[in-house]
């Protein structure tokens, strides 16, 4: 060590010593003696996912939305459903005047009864001119005369169950029943009204909610950012 610093080495000692008895509290002094400790306040710093929201404007739109309709024309009886309700699928809305088709659908019943009636009788006499040519009692023109009288007489009878069972569908139509489920509006005819009159008139409609869809207007900034986010 040089003759220099052995100069300096007293005048360091003594600064830091100043300094030290600066920084501590004076022992006669009774508010620094009495202060409590401080308070403080600990977290821990830990890495978090934090989502990112969008606020857009939007709608909810029905998945499918049934417009009910008469599918036969004659007056309304009865509203059987609650306007702004739920309704399950196939229950009844309305009941048009069912008397007319029901008296079709007897009409009908009795045709196909007595198509059947003649439908045997040309059975009976089919067999019997076919005995009757077995044992060359009855030409073959009498025999295929019999046979075609035969196959007539079945065709008849399918005619007529044909036509019963359409009597039978336009009786069911006169039950308007619901053919989705889902929230009804209000009823557009009332008790009274002729419907189907030339046209299938409109008598409901019906939106299903379950499910639903939900239609966002997203501007041009924040689709880009929204297909990113879809993507990742």
């Amino acid at each position: 060590m040089t003759r220099r610093d052995h100069r300096r080495l007293p005048l360091v000692a003594l600064l830091l010593g100043a300094t030290l008895t600066a920084c501590k509290p004076a022992a006669n002094d009774p508010a620094a003696a009495e202060m409590p400790p401080m308070d403080v306040s600990v977290a821990t710093v830990e890495p978090a996912t934090v989502p990112r929201t969008f606020d857009l404007p939007g709608r909810l739109a029905s998945t499918r939305v049934a417009e009910v309709r008469a599918q036969v024309s004659g007056i309304v009886r009865e509203r059987a459903f609650a306007e702004g309700s739920l309704v399950g699928k196939n229950d009844v809305l309305f009941r048009i005047d069912p008397a007319i088709y029901k008296a079709e659908v007897d009409a009908k019943a009795a045709a196909v009864a007595r198509a059947e009636a003649t439908r045997v009788q040309a059975l009976r006499q089919s067999e019997r001119t076919e005995t009757l040519l077995e044992r060359q009692a009855a030409s073959t023109a009498q025999h295929d005369i019999a046979t075609a009288t035969l196959r007539q007489a079945e065709a008849d009878v399918a005619s007529a169950k044909a036509q019963l069972d359409r009597a039978r569908i336009d009786l069911d139509y006169a039950t308007v029943r619901a053919p989705i489920a889902g929230r009804i509006g209000r009823a557009l005819v009332t008790e009274g009204a002729l419907v189907g009159q030339g046209d299938a008139t409109k008598l409901a409609v019906i939106q299903q909610i379950d499910p639903i869809f939900a239609d966002f207007n997203a501007s041009a900034s924040d689709s880009g950012a929204l297909v990113e986010r879809a993507a990742g």
